[in-house]
């Protein structure tokens, strides 16, 4: 490879890769090329994002702050007057994402699979290749690329159409879709070359989810998504050198769920949430706007069972939230819940919440203010409450069963202990590593000698041989809001693979 196409930083996305996991199997001898990397490396767990989910995650990852400051708390909004889902995507956060910032001071960028980056921006020289949650052949920039990548052979398919879908034999494909993207990269970097590469691997996280087994321990399937992207990781390396910044992170680890828990049915057990059922199908508007409301909940075949706001107090908003709302009068369309009634209700909801215990006769989860959880501009977009897990084996789902707890939907859920590997010239060697996800952004713009973004929450790390710089933030001023009809595909997309 030329000098002209040599990586100044290689940045690794693995969706839901564990440190724990990481740690056993290299331990175990089977994940050779991590283990030269973490012998170059420094290296250690990275705490996730609250709740240890990737909408919030990746955003929080390359911009260096917390939900709370750039409005991203999960793939919808969690602050809604209507309750009907609207989708979030990358015109809604607040900051300005790494790549930006280093194309601003001089960077050719590439941006290839990154979660919550559609739809494409222009990169000066650069490229992107989105992360689309809506049926679109647009998102590649510039808008060639994809016909290119196709008329080449290699993968060019957007992360949606390569989802899991129940197939049986989706762990194969997975291997399929890794190998396409490295192959991809590397043509990328020999025809487009860039200074810096980011790119996400999705598929540890989709294997994770329905392929974990019964088990603390992952499936032999699991071990085996791991050893591929050994395999991919090993080819990346090859676009770098000893100067090179390399990074790779995960935006949350995983493990075992033993259950899912129905927040919304607890809730009306004990008075705090009431629910009806609709025909499925009628030509009575209301009845219809009612049976349209959150796709998240179960339809039988002649009637759907739904939320009745004017008699419910407290409600979880989204999937995978972990919060909760107030059905507040004067905010929400059917708010029944007075503010002079707060503090009785709250009260209430800590012992409903509390209730809910394992088998030596603790309780499962505690739920709290948003304000002692979350930080920042964006604080008011947060959820009320959140549920604050004793153990991320148990899954909290506004789902309706007709159970409090029920089987899990999925066999692997998402745990905050995200792993993340640095190295490069300004990075020792063989050590020891402790850091936030929000770390990572000025990691990379500090060790690059690239200003930081001020206030921030995350750090550098380790302090490199110059002084670092700083700046005034800038605002995220790139993309669009999804409309309508791109919503209600990503709602269905999200149902198909599991998120719903």
């Amino acid at each position: 490879m030329s000098e002209n196409q040599q990586l100044k930083l290689l940045v690794i996305g693995i969706d839901g890769a564990s440190f724990t996991v990481f740690d056993r199997l290299i331990k175990k001898g089977i994940l050779p090329n991590f283990e030269k990397l973490k012998k170059q490396s420094s290296f250690g767990p990275l705490q996730a994002t609250f709740p240890p989910h990737t909408a919030p995650g990746w955003p929080s990852m390359f911009n260096g702050v917390e939900p709370g400051e750039h409005g991203i708390y999960q793939f919808w909004s969690t602050k809604v007057d209507d309750y009907e889902p609207v989708s979030m995507n990358a015109s809604d956060s607040t900051r300005e994402p790494t790549w930006h910032v280093l194309e601003r001071f001089g960077y050719k960028v590439g941006v290839y699979n990154v979660p919550m980056t559609h739809p494409p921006t222009d990169l000066k020289d650069g490229y992107m290749i989105s992360w689309p949650l809506s049926t679109t052949l647009r998102y590649t920039s510039p808008p060639g690329l994809m016909r290119e990548l196709m008329k080449e052979n290699l993968h060019y398919h957007s992360d949606i159409v390569t989802m899991y879908r129940g197939q049986k034999d989706y762990s194969e494909q997975a291997s399929v879709f890794m190998d396409g993207r490295t192959k991809t990269c590397k043509y990328l970097q020999a025809t487009h070359p860039v200074d810096a590469l980011f790119v996400v691997y999705t598929e540890v996280d989709r294997v994770s989810h329905y392929y974990w087994g019964e088990n603390e321990e992952p499936s032999a399937a699991v071990e085996q998504c791991y050893q591929e992207m050994d395999e991919s990781l090993g080819h990346l390396l090859e676009l770098a050198n000893e100067q090179t910044l390399v990074i790779v992170s995960s935006d949350h680890g995983f493990g075992l769920c033993e259950s899912d828990f129905n927040v919304h049915e607890l809730l009306e057990q004990h008075g705090l949430l009431s629910t009806k059922y609709v025909p499925t199908s009628s030509d009575d508007k209301e009845v219809q706007d009612d049976a349209s409301l959150h796709p998240w909940f179960e339809s039988t075949i002649n009637y759907k069972r739904v939320i009745d706001w004017d008699n419910t107090y407290f409600y979880m908003p989204t999937p995978g939230c972990f919060g909760l709302n107030m059905n507040l009068k004067g905010r929400e369309k059917s708010g029944c819940l007075n503010e002079s009634e707060i503090g009785h209700y709250f009260s209430m909801l800590q012992q409903a919440i509390s209730s809910y215990k394992d088998e030596n006769d603790e309780s499962l989860f505690q739920v709290v203010r948003s304000s002692e959880i979350y930080k920042g501009i964006s604080v008011d977009q947060a959820p009320d409450f959140i549920l604050l897990p004793k153990t991320f084996s148990v899954m909290p789902t506004p789902s309706l069963t007709g159970s409090i707890t029920s089987k899990p939907s999925q066999s692997g859920v998402h745990y905050p202990d995200g792993a993340l590997f640095v190295s490069g010239s300004t990075f020792p060697k063989d050590s020891q590593l402790f850091a936030r996800i929000e770390d990572v952004h000025p990691l990379i713009l500090a060790h690059l000698n690239v200003p930081v973004p001020q206030p921030i929450d995350g750090h550098w790390l380790v302090e490199p041989p110059f002084e670092v710089k700083r700046e005034a933030y800038h605002e995220n001023t790139h993309g669009r809001s999804l409309n309508d009809e791109e919503s209600r595909f990503l709602n269905k997309q999200l149902k198909e693979i599991g998120y719903l």
